[in-house]
């Protein structure tokens, strides 16, 4: 995921945000023990979402601890224990981070490339530290699906996005049977094509510029219609992405720690929102 989906911190009770930075500060340990010191570097915002969601879906035991860590070893910090869902997430995520620069790799170019070349051993290493050879392999399959798609300057923006979609569908769900994995798959679907759209949306100027693949490039047989598309009717396909993804969340069990359920929809309509109307904002003023 592409750093759209974080709270809007403004918005959260105080407490709500405590807990949310203990999840947070949760994962990165979690990913430090079970992936390796340097994949904490890579921790984010939008795995972050994917771990609350776990913990919800499967009503985890979640305690907290007061503990100091390396990054702010002068205070302590409420950081949220490690769990089944938290080191599950912490593997997820060493394999997205592995396959994600292989396609930097691939696509960049000049520092971008460098840089990506530069860490692939490491990220290769996390990888393999996070020993998911089925996970690895669904993520391998979906990325190469949708470098498929990017190499043959696919037009149509909904089959490319629905890779990804596909891809964090099959990864959020995974493990869990029955209505659980419904649920789980229509969040990872609806949340992965948003992104994969909302990261489109955004980056369509500098794509234009750097002569890379961009679905909303090829839609359009002019790029007067492609930035009227980007600047209104894009919205509305954001929009109803977002309500699929609302009641999916909606069809979850009551959790028993209901902080979870109100940083999730916090950030569903808090920050992916405001991320939303921020973008459309920033492509009227093109």
């Amino acid at each position: 995921m592409f750093g759209f989906v974080k709270p809007l911190v403004p918005e959260l009770k105080v407490k709500d945000n405590d807990f949310y930075r203990s999840v947070y500060c949760g994962l990165c340990r979690s990913m430090e023990k079970h992936t390796g010191g340097i994949s904490a570097f890579t921790l984010s915002y939008d795995m972050t979402f994917f771990a609350l969601c776990r913990m919800a879906l499967s009503d985890a035991d979640i305690s907290l601890q007061s503990i100091r860590c390396k990054a702010h070893p002068m205070r302590k910090r409420t950081v949220c224990c490690d769990n089944a869902e938290l080191e599950y997430t912490a593997r997820v995520s060493g394999a997205l981070v592995y396959y994600n620069c292989k396609d930097n790799v691939r696509d960049e170019k000049g520092a971008k490339r460098m840089l990506a070349k530069a860490f692939l051993p490491y990220a290769r290493r996390i990888d393999r530290k996070a020993a998911l050879p089925e996970i690895s392999a669904k993520t391998e399959k979906y990325i190469s699906e949708l470098s498929a798609l990017e190499d043959e300057k696919c037009p149509y923006p909904d089959m490319v996005a629905d890779k990804f979609g596909y891809l964090l569908s099959e990864l959020l769900s995974f493990g869990y049977e029955g209505a659980k994995s419904e649920i789980a798959k229509e969040i990872g679907y609806h949340t992965g094509r948003w992104v994969y759209l909302a990261d489109a949306v955004c980056d369509y100027k500098k794509d234009v510029k750097e002569n890379k693949y961009n679905p909303f490039i090829y839609a359009f047989d002019s790029a007067d219609k492609a930035k009227k598309y980007l600047s209104s009717d894009i919205s509305d396909i954001l929009t109803l992405e977002l309500c699929s993804l609302d009641r999916a969340i909606a069809l979850i069990d009551k959790p028993k720690h209901e902080e979870l359920m109100r940083c999730i929809m916090n950030i569903i309509h808090g920050g992916m929102e405001n991320a939303l109307i921020l973008m459309m904002r920033k492509e009227a003023e093109k």
